[in-house]
């Protein structure tokens, strides 16, 4: 309702504007008007009066100009009550109109003369000049026209004779004035209506065109959204290392979520802790390690919105630099969380809408998925590459790793030195003592393994009692050395099994040389197995090179 108010205002400004314009043009040729009638009606045998009705016209009239050109200058297309301008219009043209009323009537010359048709022509044409001026506002014209003509009218019936003909014209003259001023009313409202309905069909229009552009944008934006969602999903899937999966999360995120700040939070093998594996935006205020309790989504097993940060019943898990806006997303695979997705906006500027929030719940489910796969494909080839009894690295790994270290070795002019260990009368102790404690003996020699010999070598269970140890950049002499002291270790162990001393362990070494003694994998353990068999056929307990 105040809309088509608003509306009616405007259209009502228009046409006092187009009056007030129109006003200040004509008041300049009434100016020459006046002074015409003058020199015409200068012998008026009531001179003093005529006189004081001139000065008092050209002073109304000077008071009307003064109040158009205002409305021209100051007024005109402003925030105004524009009823009473219009009202002021009507007292205005009334007050143009009876400015006429004397000279049609009270100055009018008697006889029959040249300058009584001029008048009369005087009267015509300024009635009609008005007709033009004030028809834009309805019924205004009549506030000119009654004054100014109605009193010559009379005054013509009152002459007599041919007179009253003439007054019968007047008459038919003021009908059309009047139906001609409606007329001009309905075509020039009509027109400023329709100028004002082509205004705000354009502006419609652009707002309309505005809204496409925006639509246009946001669905150029969503289509580039899931273009990116495809993407990282098919490099995830191709990844075989979760730190290369990290990066790839850290850059897609940052290009998805402009102008957010967030990271991935892992749990860490305790299952109690969680990890920030990565990070992204200017603000980058999660804490490195926090425990489960201190994230509401992790607590709750649902997505957290919070819109305006509060102490109360918030997330924990950032710095001593709290975000405005943030949502936390857990990692959710098979029903159990991993982690969660943190997505935040530091200075709370940034507008969210359901779009953005469903777009960060379909990243974390493609995290989610992609994180878990690598873990398991990882954890998978872990237990591929490791002996399940002992940890230690087995035949296959060996078989993968020998020929990487054999290649540096040629490439660098160095040595390695492979070892071969078997421990002596196993089949014995095993039916002896039981398998359980074979195997506990096997897991000991495993650890000292570990523990004995430096990070850069490794070893590997060769299969039964049989184990292998690769001595990086060692000669036959240095290697010799290491594995003489493993042995005496060994020997030196007490062994428990069931809180009982098993006998004195003792091993058989056969020790080889790379390049020295072969160049293949093959080559070498068979030299290493030879020195091995010698070390067996010359009493046990012993290295044979």
């Amino acid at each position: 309702m105040n809309t088509q108010y608003e509306h009616d205002d405007k259209i009502k400004m228009k046409l006092s504007g187009l009056v007030y314009q129109q006003l200040e043009l004509a008041l300049v040729s009434e100016f020459i008007i006046f002074t015409i009638i003058l020199a015409i009606l200068w012998n008026n045998e009531n001179r003093v009066l005529f006189l004081a009705w001139y000065v008092i016209s050209e002073v109304l009239n000077a008071i009307r100009f003064g109040i158009a050109r205002y409305y021209n200058k100051k007024v005109n297309n402003s925030l105004i009550d524009i009823q009473k301008w219009i009202s002021l219009l009507m007292v205005l043209a009334f007050l143009g109109g009876a400015c006429y009323a004397p000279i049609g009537s009270l100055f009018m010359p008697t006889a029959l003369s040249v300058k009584q048709i001029v008048i009369i022509f005087c009267l015509i044409g300024i009635t009609a000049l008005a007709n033009i001026i004030y028809s834009p506002i309805k019924y205004l014209y009549l506030f000119f026209l009654f004054p100014a003509y109605i009193p010559h009218i009379i005054w013509l019936f009152f002459q007599g004779e041919t007179y009253i003909l003439l007054g019968i014209a007047a008459v038919i003259y003021l009908l059309l004035m009047m139906r001609f001023s409606t007329n001009i009313n309905h075509i020039i409202t009509n027109s400023v209506q329709l100028q004002f309905e082509n205004l705000r069909l354009i502006d419609n229009l652009a707002i309309k065109n505005e809204k496409l552009k925006q639509s246009n944008l946001e669905l150029k934006e969503r289509e580039h959204a899931m273009v990116l969602i495809n993407k990282i999903n098919d490099k995830l899937q191709m990844c075989h290392e979760i730190g290369e999966a990290y990066t790839i999360i850290n850059k897609t995120a940052n290009e998805l979520f402009h102008g957010w700040s967030g990271g991935i939070v892992i749990f860490d093998q305790s299952g109690q802790n969680l990890q920030t594996v990565t990070q992204w935006g200017n603000h980058q205020i999660l804490k490195d390690v926090f425990c489960k309790d201190d994230c509401v989504a992790i607590r709750n097993g649902s997505i957290h919105i919070v819109e305006e940060f509060k102490n109360n019943n918030e997330c924990h898990h950032f710095s001593t630099s709290k975000p405005q806006k943030y949502l936390c997303i857990p990692l959710i695979v098979s029903g159990k969380v991993i982690g969660i997705l943190n997505i935040n906006d530091h200075e709370g500027k940034i507008k969210t809408n359901n779009y953005q929030q469903q777009l960060a719940i379909t990243l974390s489910e493609v995290v989610a998925l992609s994180v878990a796969n690598i873990n398991l494909r990882d954890n998978l080839r872990q237990q591929s590459l490791h002996d399940p009894l002992t940890g230690l690295f087995n035949r296959r790994y060996l078989d993968e790793t020998f020929p990487i270290e054999l290649q540096r070795v040629i490439r660098n002019k160095s040595t390695l030195s492979v070892g071969m260990i078997d421990l002596d009368h196993f089949k014995h102790f095993n039916d002896t003592y039981g398998h359980k404690a074979g195997d506990e003996v096997l897991q000991f020699i495993s650890q000292l393994l570990r523990e004995y010999f430096r990070g850069s070598d490794f070893a590997c269970r060769y299969g039964g009692d049989e184990f292998i140890i690769i001595l990086i950049d060692s000669s036959k002499s240095f290697a010799f050395q290491r594995l003489q002291a493993f042995q005496h270790e060994v020997k030196l162990a007490h062994i428990l099994f069931n809180k009982n001393p098993l006998p004195t362990v003792t091993v058989s070494i056969g020790l080889a040389e790379v390049p020295l003694e072969g160049t293949t994998l093959d080559d070498i353990l068979n030299k290493a197995d030879q020195a091995l068999y010698a070390a067996k056929q010359q009493g046990r307990d012993r290295i044979v090179i």
